[in-house]
């Protein structure tokens, strides 16, 4: 009986170069996707961790002075920016683990000189803020506190620091410290306001209401 060998059939050069066509086209349509999301959930990480750091400032501060009024704190008189002993400055250099404080003009250098919304809109500044660290995972947390007509004890976060993309919303977000000492986020807007301009402050709130409390509603998912 006859043995029937059958021929290896190889493949020609214009098939290799067709399937690696094929795989560059899918590559470039798929590995933006993969790391916008990526960087998302990075920021989205980030944005947790900072967050967790002012929740446990706020409650501390309260502890520690045996109050249940944010707003009877310390953190509230008057803001020493030199020597950080009272105030804000006081409140961050405290509470806050850090590598790095500072305040008045040299804050500059923590954030970014300019920020943008998601869509390219010009959403202005970072903030007038007095004092800012730089936390250890590399984070900007800044305060600011208004002491007239019952102010809010705003805390700006920028989770990557000057770093790009400087976008607000996206690594750049405002949070309130209440009386009770929850924090939340800027103004009263939702997942439906994020990324759109929900008011005319000239910095980044007016991009980045609603975006702190749809992450948080979304398990800590930044998916807009």
């Amino acid at each position: 009986m006859r043995n029937i060998k059958c021929k290896k059939k190889a493949f020609t050069l214009a098939e290799v170069l067709i399937t690696l066509g094929i795989v560059g086209v899918v590559a470039v349509l798929t590995i933006p996707s993969v790391m916008e999301n990526y960087k998302n959930r990075l920021f989205a990480t980030q944005l947790q961790k900072a967050y967790s750091q002012v929740v446990n400032a706020a409650e501390t501060i309260m502890s520690d002075e045996h109050v249940d009024n944010f707003y009877e704190t310390s953190a509230t008189d008057e803001d020493d920016t030199t020597n950080y002993k009272s105030g804000p400055s006081y409140f961050l250099n405290k509470y806050f683990k850090h590598a790095k404080i500072d305040s008045g003009n040299n804050v500059k250098k923590f954030y970014g000189s300019s920020y943008e919304s998601i869509m390219g809109d010009n959403a202005g500044s970072f903030g007038n803020t007095n004092t800012c660290i730089r936390t250890k995972a590399g984070a900007t947390i800044c305060t600011d506190y208004d002491y007239n007509n019952n102010g809010i004890f705003h805390v700006w976060i920028d989770v990557n620091g000057a770093d790009e993309p400087n976008i607000a919303g996206r690594d750049a977000f405002i949070l309130n410290i209440t009386s009770d000492g929850s924090v939340e986020d800027f103004g009263s807007g939702s997942c439906d306001s994020c990324n759109e301009k929900t008011s005319s402050y000239g910095h980044i709130g007016d991009y980045s209401s609603g975006c702190f409390q749809c992450i948080v509603d979304k398990n800590w998912k930044m998916d807009y």
